[in-house]
């Protein structure tokens, strides 16, 4: 009767260390799957930072074009005068400055994006790891119980 004790305490050991180093696998599947959608995320920030930019080049091409039409209809010499020259060098530079702005936005959203995937990834390996080594322990733990007397009594 001991040894039917035994080994109802050995499957028990059993299960549990396999249901340990599954939730581990679980865990690490479902950190994979977060660090796809963090990627994801970064990639439509980046997407939609860049149609930004695109967007602002072509407000900038219009608002330089129509300064210089004015300019022109002023009879004040057009984009040739010293201000008004100046007007339209400072309004590019602007204009410059927020596409550069809208890119460096991109960029840092995608790299976030990149960063959060690893550490998920990270985060998800060190889980199935750690199950692994609580599985084993539970494994060697109850093989450790095991009273061979019962066996060869």
């Amino acid at each position: 009767m001991a040894a039917l004790g035994t080994i109802v305490g050995l499957a028990g050991t059993g299960l549990q260390a396999i249901g340990t180093i599954s939730a581990g696998q679980s865990a690490k599947s479902q950190a994979n799957y977060q660090a796809a959608l963090y990627e994801q995320q970064g990639a439509y920030q980046q997407a939609a930072y860049q149609k930004e930019a695109e967007a602002e080049a072509e407000k900038g091409e219009r608002l330089l074009s129509r300064a210089r039409a004015v300019e022109a209809a002023s009879g004040a010499g057009g984009a040739e005068t010293a201000g008004g020259y100046q007007s339209l060098l400072d309004l590019a530079k602007t204009m410059e400055s927020n596409i550069q702005s809208k890119v460096f936005s991109g960029k840092v959203a995608s790299q976030y994006g990149q960063e959060e995937a690893a550490l998920s990834r990270a985060k998800g390996k060190s889980a199935y790891s750690e199950s692994l080594l609580k599985g084993l322990g539970y494994g060697l733990s109850g093989v450790s119980k095991i009273d061979t007397d019962s066996f060869y009594g």
